[in-house]
């Protein structure tokens, strides 16, 4: 405490020697200097940066004009926020910096998600409220009578960091974070959604964290198609609130068409931080970087260290396990399949950080694992035949014990390619080394070397055998139950009974903490060790092979590719965290009226024209995108305009169009003949849907947890309306938003505003639905979607969909309100299934075409490995699809292949179709064989068909009609005569039709390309009636997911260069 007062000090006397002019009065470079300054003494490298009292917004904006920080400004007074962001919307920066009107008290964030908040005014911050905000060792900067004052607030002792793969150099994979429980809500989340395949290598190699900040390596190219070059990266962000800090390219890591649950096992041990540094080979041959960690910049390469595959550090030293034959995996496949291990040649080193020196270096002419552990002065290692304990100051040997290891399958042989995740798992106590292959444990005397105590040991599913050392016992699995174990002689202590799911449990090891063991059973299983109770949380799921990490009080959730549970999962990386400090209520509906409040209150304005308009998302509340108008042929660009940064689609009504800009937080009016802007309305977050029109009133939701009603000339406020419970901001994807946010485009029926606010019905207290007066906003009803039982926990049901719900757009198919699968019950709140509408189960927005998901005109969607591919084969479905009660139109892939087929190599590809809803599907797809497999094997030989049976096979649809096309469609409409499809031009085209040629793209590098924008994009008519081609327009470039609209014989298009373009009847 003594050194926290020292700090504090020295940081005010360097303050009080550099005084500005009070606020408000300085020039801009003075308010500059301030912001740099600011953050220079504070000492925080990046993060979010909270300005209380932000008054004109300049020292606000001046705070995020450089550097990893998001600011956000809270002021008391109106007029000045709203001068404030124009003042930051004319320095291009609003988004990344924002500002919001606040009343004081209260800060609205989530606890320990703020890194420094700054006030020039006693009287703005609550103390307690401020340490409760703020992360651990935050800074809270306060100005007195022109002295600034530094607080930090100190870091529990009941969190925990995890600086290597199995937590630390004892390879012991439990954490001594005591805050991590089971999940109720959401700290933060950040991209991607999705790991790229289920088939091929894992897309999320390795994760640590140290001293508040979160390291990871993953693949970023999009999961649009795995045939394109991976792009693997090393990703730095605050572990507190998601935000990204840095980023560097990987080298040569791993092939991403590499086998599923092929490892190499090595890749999460490539990856470690601690002391303010992180050790990492870039490459998969090359040496260790040691990189600075707050800003990634390189601070040495370890020479001799080529071909390292572990890293161990502690106390300012590493100890590296390199092999020779590390890049021969073809030879390695090959010797184990024959249920052999390769010959190798492996060499351990102990280098000294500070000089980058090697300490002593010892060779091994045999395989060792990538299972180094380190603990007190000993090195364990291990090979197929034995286990080695070296002395960790000098390197020399202690002692060798023998010990044959086994693969975990019949006859010690591999019959399929997944390999090489197999790595025996070694843990060392002070006392006792543990060693566990996939039949067998050994405990030895860590002194000695001695055999205590062998014992019967399991794999996981396609992961090492589970070992912890909790409380002086060590937990083994053993036939459906946990036995904690004595470590000194074998005999159990212990025994809590497994509780399954209804398949096998996930593919990586699992992990635990001093409270729960974290079982990847269905999802995130975590057992009570003390009560013995079981939460099942099938609702998140770790990534596969690498699983889920339990730090800094909270449990982080990579993205992964997994198909169980698909309309109730989360998808992303998130930040979980099991308790929050300030409660939330239900409490009293906050209605804020604006100066346009009478003219809605009145009823003032028209109804659209719902035949030629196209005034909510998709055109109408059924989310058909079809119009019952025409558009004339010979289409030509008419105007295009300028609204800048990522765009939502558009709605059109009276004239005008309109569109978000997603990231500026702002709604924006084009008169429609012109494509001029006429108004733009700035609210508190990101808003992802164009507004619906509504009678004079535009209507919409934002991230911020508001509902927003304004005036449709001029844009003036009249009223908004607080659907979230509490004002509590979370990090989404390097943004501030609300745990409860609403989607842009909000329902209106029968002059009501229905929407939903929140993100799943299992965290934050639930899913809040709403029915409000679309007039006055008075409330008319309100329930709660909540998931968990009366105890807190997930229903005890089983099975691939567990019950639950995920907040997306809404549709109103003239009878009965949807969201996802779900029929609503705005009296009752609603979590079953209903009748044949539209849905994907990902939502509406999702729009990075991950393989096994799509939308369909149904009553339900199946998930599983077994299932997702089946209702695709069964009944209408595509990436985007338009509708009426006659017709199905849609842009999708023509058969969906089942099994481990995988993406491509069955043949598929995509086409247009039209299918005649006349035609009967099934009510409840059949549960049938899959189809036969592709004629060719992944090597493209020959695959030997199985026999005939009289099982039923699934019979392609018929359709009305199908075409080929020359782009991929992410944009579709259809009217009167025509259907419209854009996106960017197809370029993505095989070397081959089917096996391991159809994942050979001839050029993917220009597929990326194209998918991303850089190609232009394509226009495309074809006749409504039987799919011939019409027409085709070249695009400046591709629209935005689902970015059309149709209105007034025009089409619209929102585009990803942040244009909005007309295209209008030819000259």
């Amino acid at each position: 405490m003594k050194k926290l007062k020292t700090l504090q000090l020295a940081v005010l006397l360097c303050f009080v020697a550099w005084v500005p002019a009070a606020a408000g009065e300085e020039s801009e470079a003075e308010v500059r200097a301030l912001a740099a300054k600011i953050i220079t003494e504070s000492g925080v490298k990046g993060g979010l940066v909270v300005h209380a009292g932000c008054g004109d917004g300049r020292l606000t904006a001046a705070l995020g004009e450089s550097g990893p920080w998001l600011v956000h400004g809270l002021g008391r007074d109106g007029k000045l926020v709203a001068g404030a962001r124009e003042h930051i919307e004319s320095l291009g920066r609003y988004g990344r910096v924002s500002v919001e009107a606040w009343k004081g008290g209260s800060l609205p964030y989530a606890d320990n998600l703020v890194n420094l908040i700054i006030s020039r005014s006693p009287d703005d911050i609550d103390r307690a409220e401020a340490m409760r905000a703020l992360v651990p060792e935050g800074i809270l900067l306060v100005e007195r009578s022109g002295r600034w004052e530094r607080t930090v607030k100190p870091r529990p002792d009941d969190i925990d960091d995890w600086t290597h793969f199995l937590h630390g150099p004892d390879n012991n994979a439990v954490s001594r974070d005591r805050q991590v429980g089971p999940p109720r809500h959401i700290q933060w989340i950040g991209d991607p959604k999705f790991s790229r395949a289920h088939e091929q290598a894992a897309s999320f190699s390795a994760a640590v964290t140290s001293g508040g900040r979160m390291f990871y390596i993953i693949d970023e190219t999009p999961p649009v198609d795995i045939r394109l070059k991976a792009r693997w990266s090393l990703v730095a962000r605050d572990a507190f609130n998601g935000l990204l800090l840095w980023k560097r390219p990987m080298q040569n890591w791993v092939n991403q068409l590499r086998r599923f649950r092929s490892g190499p096992a090595s890749l999460p041990f490539r990856l470690v931080a601690a002391d303010d540094q992180v050790f990492v080979t870039f490459d998969f041959e090359g040496p260790v970087h040691v990189l600075d960690a707050a800003s990634g910049k390189t601070l040495r390469v370890v020479k001799g260290s080529e071909k390292t595959k572990q890293i161990i550090y502690r106390e300012g030293y590493l100890l590296l396990l390199s092999d020779d034959e590390v890049n021969q995996m073809e030879k390695i496949d090959a010797a184990r399949r024959r249920g052999k291990f390769l010959k190798h040649h492996c060499h351990v080193l102990k280098v000294d950080v500070a000089t980058g020196e090697t300490v002593w270096k010892d060779d091994i002419d045999e395989l060792v694992f990538p299972c180094m552990a380190l603990k007190n002065n000993q090195l364990l290692l291990q090979t197929p035949t034995r286990v080695i304990a070296l002395g960790q100051e000098t390197g020399k040997e202690q002692w060798s014990a023998d010990f044959k290891a086994e693969l975990p399958v019949p006859g010690n042989k591999l019959k399929n390619d997944e390999m090489q995740w197999e790595a025996p798992t070694l843990v060392v106590s002070d006392e006792v080394v543990f060693s566990a292959d996939f039949k067998k444990v050994l405990a030895y005397d860590a002194k000695s070397g001695k055999q205590l105590w062998s014992g019967s040991s399991a794999n996981g599913y396609n992961a090492p055998a589970d070992l912890f050392l909790i409380d002086g016992l060590v937990w083994m699995s053993n036939r459906g139950k946990r036995q904690g174990l004595d470590p000194r002689t074998g005999k159990v202590r212990k025994t809590i009974p497994n509780k399954g799911g209804y398949m096998h449990a996930r593919c990586y090891r699992n992990k635990a903490t001093e409270r729960f063991l974290l079982l990847g059973i269905m999802g995130v299983q975590m057992v009570d060790f003390d009560k013995g109770e079981i939460w099942m949380n099938d609702w998140i799921r770790g990534t596969c092979q690498y699983g889920v990490m339990p730090a800094n009080g909270l449990l982080y959730i990579p993205p992964d590719s997994c198909a169980c549970n698909m309309k109730t999962k989360l998808n992303g990386l998130y930040a979980l965290a099991s308790t929050a400090k300030r409660q939330v209520g239900e409490g009293k509906a906050l209605l804020e009226k604006g100066p346009a409040w009478q003219s809605l209150a009145k009823g003032a304005g028209e109804p659209a024209d719902v035949a030629a308009d196209w005034p909510t998302y998709r055109g109408n509340p059924a989310r058909s995108g079809l119009v019952d108008s025409e558009v004339p042929a010979g289409l030509e660009p008419g105007w295009s305009t300028e609204v800048g940064g990522k765009l939502s689609s558009v709605s059109a009504a009276g004239g005008r169009i309109y569109v978000a800009a997603v990231e500026r937080h702002t709604v924006c009016s084009l008169d429609a003949k012109t494509g001029k802007i006429l108004w733009e309305y700035t609210a508190g977050g990101r808003i992802d849907t164009p507004p619906t029109i509504y009678r004079g009133g535009v209507y919409f939701g934002s991230a911020d947890g508001w509902v927003y009603a304004l005036r449709e000339k001029d844009g003036e406020l009249a009223w908004r309306f607080r659907g979230a419970p509490d004002d509590r901001r979370i990090l989404v994807r390097g943004q501030l938003e609300s745990a409860w946010p609403i989607h842009g485009s909000v329902l209106v029926r029968d002059g009501k505003v229905l929407f939903a606010a929140g993100r799943s019905s299992y965290l934050d207290g639930g899913l809040r639905l709403y029915r409000i007066d679309a007039a006055t906003a008075e409330v008319i009803s309100r329930t709660v979607v909540y998931s968990p039982d009366s105890n807190g926990k997930q229903p005890g049901e089983r099975g691939r969909d567990v019950r639950g719900l995920l907040n997306d757009i809404l549709l109103d198919d003239g009878k009965d309100v949807y969201i996802r699968h779900c029929k609503l019950d705005f009296e009752k709140g609603s979590q079953e299934g209903g009748g044949v509408h539209l849905f994907s189960p990902l939502g509406f927005l999702d729009d990075t075409w991950w393989h096994r998901a799509y939308w369909v005109l149904h009553s339900e969607f199946q998930s599983h490995w077994s299932g997702w591919w089946r209702v695709g084969n069964q009944v209408p479905s595509g990436r985007i699809l338009s509708y009426d009660e006659k017709a199905i139109y849609g842009f999708a892939r023509d058969r969906y292949s089942g099994g481990n087929t995988g993406q491509w190599r069955g043949g598929e590809k995509y086409q247009l179709y039209a299918y005649d809803r006349a035609r009967p599907v099934p009510a409840t797809p059949a549960r049938v064989k899959k189809p036969a497999q592709p004629s060719v094997d992944r090597k493209g030989k020959p695959r030997k068909q199985p026999r005939k049976r009289k099982n039923p096979q699934l019979k392609a649809l018929t359709y009305q009609w199908t075409s080929q096309v020359p782009l991929l469609a992410t944009s579709l409409a259809v009217t009167k005569n025509a259907v419209f499809l854009a996106g960017p031009p197809d370029v993505f085209k095989a070397a081959g039709k089917t096996g391991q040629q159809a994942l050979i793209l001839e050029d993917a590098e220009r597929a990326l390309a194209a998918w991303r924008g850089s190609g232009g994009g394509v226009l495309y008519r074809a006749r409504r009636s039987d799919g011939k081609k019409l027409s085709q327009v070249k695009l400046p470039s591709p629209p935005v997911f689902d970015g059309m609209a149709v209105s007034g014989g025009r089409i619209y298009l929102a585009l990803k260069n942040g244009q909005v373009l007309q295209l209008r009847e030819g000259r």
